[in-house]
């Protein structure tokens, strides 16, 4: 739609345009990064793991990724652990739950699961 067009609307709809474009941009800027990362240029420390003719997708660096339960006010968030000066700290994680404690329980040498602990 060009200018002029959207200079004659309402302005409530001229805002509600302005957001549409702001989050097509944001969208647009995130496809591009994926597909970079797909080509084997991201320097990505995290990804979701791709499953089959799926490949793995870049998330930005150092962010933490987040897990809702059952209960809407508690989730388990884990990110790369840092050191005593706020590096980072590539082969750290950490893991936390935002109101209620947590148990590990070790599956095997390489895998445990985490459980919410009950109020």
């Amino acid at each position: 739609m060009n200018e002029e067009r959207i200079a004659k609307l309402p302005i409530w709809a001229q805002e509600h345009i302005e957001v549409l474009d702001r989050r097509l941009k944001s969208m647009t800027t995130q496809r591009d990064q994926a597909m970079e990362a797909m080509a084997g240029q991201s320097t990505s420390d995290v990804y979701v793991a791709g499953h089959g003719a799926s490949p793995d997708m870049p998330l930005p660096n150092y962010r933490d990724i987040e897990f809702k339960t059952n209960d809407p006010h508690t989730n388990i968030s884990v990110c790369h652990s840092t050191d005593g000066r706020g590096n980072v700290v590539r082969d750290k994680i950490t893991i936390r739950t935002s109101f209620r404690g947590m148990r590990i329980i070790p599956v095997c040498s390489n895998v445990v699961e985490i459980q919410i602990e009950e109020r």
